[in-house]
């Protein structure tokens, strides 16, 4: 057993220490996952990996769901629920098996996934995890010590196909049984704060953005339609001046009525409420998401307009990473502009790897965390309308 506590001690200690070292660029939350387990319970220590047939243990049915919680640094922390049946003829620690066993499994695992070390925007996640788990085996319960490893491989931010392998020893005298646990399945990952926001908390939001936008509206620029105020609402007897002393009505040029368009869109617009991604993300809060109302808003109130979405970034990173990053960062606004009815070809969303705010965040000078965020800030340009 103390040799067990040794190996478990030696794996938490390169978790915690992978994890000094790096950071996975993830948005924390939970983790829920489905599958099919596989035991392998034949006593040769892994010799025989690949002997389906003798060695293996499964049911035809999913037999392995977990949950778990994800966090920004890369670390998990997971509970699996497992059943499996041992067949007759399978071999179990060397010898054939002449009944049939129920299996039960229940652990609890800590582990630490590299994507960082390999591609922190890509689809590849392996991972490392140790714990401690409990299993019942033809009426008997034993305690268990855990170590493995496995792979995620990503399709999008919410959803992985899990791969895995789980060595578990029986914790106590040595004479129980150890055995090779295999997983696959998949793995979800869901926003659950978008999830429960509700519906009806959202229309309010939009109706309220709506509304103040289009309370907000400023007066028409009587200077537009100076041509048209001369022309009397009601035939009325009128009496007409000496012409020495009719006044000539000024007017306005087709370029000074575009300009006081510009002018009132652009202001409309710079009105609109930025948001600020977090360090190395690109995923939308709910906060967010109340600001990104307000451009929605004022692109279905001025439905000709096409306007660009920049995602900065701050100095830190890579230029290659802080180009992608940027990118995306634009990328998530547009996608959810549409869900709000806006046309994509409305919007172009382009990348910064310049940081484009004044102040000492630029060319590498020290700056607080207030003027990082800052320079993390989204742009609105108007580009049409």
């Amino acid at each position: 057993m103390r040799r067990h506590l040794h190996v478990m001690a030696s794996a938490l200690f390169i978790i915690l220490f992978t994890v000094q070292a790096h950071a996975q660029y993830e948005k924390q939350g939970w983790l829920f996952g489905g599958g099919f387990n596989f035991i392998d319970d034949s006593g040769t220590n892994g010799s025989e990996p690949f002997n389906f047939t003798e060695n293996w243990s499964s049911v035809v049915f999913p037999s392995r769901f977990s949950m778990g919680y994800a966090l920004t640094n890369g670390m998990f922390f997971q509970g699996f629920a497992s059943y499996n049946r041992y067949q007759k003829d399978v071999i179990v620690d060397g010898n054939p098996q002449s009944t049939e066993w129920n299996y039960y499994a229940l652990d609890g695992m800590i582990g630490y996934g590299f994507k960082n070390m390999i591609d922190p925007r890509g689809w590849f996640d392996p991972f490392i995890n140790t714990g401690m788990g409990v299993n019942r085996l033809a009426g008997n319960n034993s305690l268990t010590y855990n170590l493995g490893a496995g792979f995620n491989f990503w399709f999008n931010d919410r959803f992985a196909v899990n791969l895995s392998t789980l060595g578990k020893w029986q914790l106590g005298d040595g004479s129980g049984d150890n055995h090779i646990q295999h997983g696959i399945g998949v793995v979800f990952k869901p926003d659950l704060g978008k999830l429960f926001a509700g519906k009806q908390e959202t229309e309010e939001n939009n109706t309220l953005v709506v509304n103040d936008s289009i309370n907000k509206q400023p007066e028409i620029d009587r200077s537009l339609v100076a041509s048209t105020e001369n022309t009397p609402l009601e035939k009325e007897e009128e009496t007409v001046p000496p012409a020495a002393e009719t006044q000539p009505v000024k007017s306005v040029s087709e370029e000074e009525k575009r300009v006081a368009i510009i002018n009132r869109l652009k202001s409309d617009l710079a009105s609109v409420e930025r948001i600020s991604f977090e360090v190395n993300s690109s995923f939308i809060t709910l906060e967010d998401l109340e600001k990104i109302d307000q451009l929605a808003a004022f692109l279905n109130y001025y439905p000709t307009t096409v306007i660009e979405i920049r995602g900065n970034v701050d100095p830190r990173g890579s230029e290659e990473y802080n180009a992608w990053l940027s990118v995306r960062r634009a990328n998530r606004i547009k996608a959810y502009l549409s869900t709000q009815g806006v046309a994509p070809e409305r919007i172009k969303a382009v990348g910064s790897i310049q940081n484009e705010i004044e102040g000492p965040c630029r060319e590498g000078q020290p700056c607080t965390e207030e003027q990082l965020r800052e320079s993390r800030r989204v742009e609105y340009i108007l580009l049409d309308f």
